[in-house]
């Protein structure tokens, strides 16, 4: 109980900050600090209601009131990440708060949907692509997972079930233990024989873009990076499979593309998701920075392999956006400082 009234008076005091203006006036004097906000898929507005629609894509119309909301703090507010790290590694100082944008794996939305809003509102963002799915028909495994999920509780899931598979479908997150070969030889064969069965308005919202795509994010001035080729979560994996994800992912994306420095994104970014091999790796390929999934803001002195981000999905509010962006949860959602670099 005591844990579920401090929730409730935390979000209160969000409310009352955020009505009365005082959070806008905290985000205008955070001078020196810039946060970061983690977008991946849009859906269209008429299919928000699907079971399928992961918890990580926002709809149409709530992407469009977010930027709504990020003009209303101030033009000259969004900045692309990677110049905002070029300006804090060469000594710049930032004489007022920014807000950057970035979207992973690289789903085909963020060109059909977030780009044409992007422009609308002359933002740029930064796009980092999982290189091993570009121009495919397969979805990512955590896709496929919630798809197969879905069959399963309308109870027409065909074919044996391995204990393996039973604790995937079971216990959302059990996945993310485990390595990349294990869940593929686990989830391909209950895919291929469970497909059809998959609501197909599923397949078109969850397919990533094609290297086409990519060159149009590239040309209307957005930043392009990494995300790995497979979706690894990069703790998972041994030694060489991590190094093989990142620098294969990195040099794809530079030789389709035609670009000098790759920025990279750690898939999951948590603890434990990424660690001091990885960022080696990273340095080793003069990539010019990294963004985890550790809630908080930056300032000129966090590591540049470990960037902070704010996820926003399904659930955000307008309210709980603007905290973040104002930076009200700042202190109740940050990660201690890791030694990553």
């Amino acid at each position: 109980m005591p844990a579920r009234l401090s929730r409730l008076a935390n979000r209160a005091a969000e409310t009352l900050a955020i009505r009365t203006g005082w959070a806008k006036h905290r985000f205008r004097s955070s001078t020196g600090q810039f946060r970061v906000l983690a977008y991946h898929g849009l859906v269209p507005d008429e299919l928000a209601d699907r079971p399928w629609v992961p918890p990580h894509y926002v709809t149409v119309s709530q992407f469009e009131r977010q930027m709504n909301l990020l003009a209303g703090l101030g033009s000259g507010t969004v900045h692309p990440l990677g110049e905002v790290v070029n300006r804090c590694q060469g000594g710049g100082t930032m004489d007022q708060p920014v807000v950057c944008l970035t979207f992973d794996d690289g789903f085909g939305d963020n060109v059909s949907l977030a780009l044409p809003m992007l422009r609308q509102y002359g933002f740029l963002a930064s796009f980092f692509l999982t290189t091993g799915y570009m121009g495919e028909d397969r979805l990512l495994a955590n896709d496929r997972i919630r798809l197969l999920r879905q069959v399963q509780r309308s109870g027409r899931l065909e074919g044996p079930l391995s204990p393996f598979m039973q604790a995937v479908l079971a216990h959302p997150g059990f996945h993310k233990q485990h390595n990349h070969v294990l869940l593929e030889s686990e989830i391909e064969p209950l895919w291929s024989t469970n497909m059809e069965k998959i609501d197909p308005a599923a397949v078109r919202s969850l397919r990533m873009m094609s290297w086409e795509d990519a060159g149009c994010l590239r040309d209307a001035g957005m930043e392009i990076g990494a995300h790995t080729i497979n979706h690894v979560i990069l703790g998972r994996e041994d030694l060489e499979t991590r190094q093989r994800e990142i620098t294969r992912s990195v040099a794809e994306v530079d030789a389709r593309l035609g670009l000098d420095r790759v920025p990279f994104s750690y898939p999951n970014g948590l603890a434990g998701d990424f660690g001091p091999d990885d960022v080696s790796c990273l340095q080793a390929l003069n990539v010019p920075y990294a963004v985890t999934e550790l809630p908080g803001c930056n300032t000129p002195s966090t590591s540049v392999w470990g960037l902070r981000r704010h996820c926003v999905g399904l659930h955000t509010s307008e309210d709980v956006f603007l905290a973040q962006v104002c930076g009200l949860r700042d202190r109740r959602l940050s990660v201690p400082e890791r030694t990553i670099g």
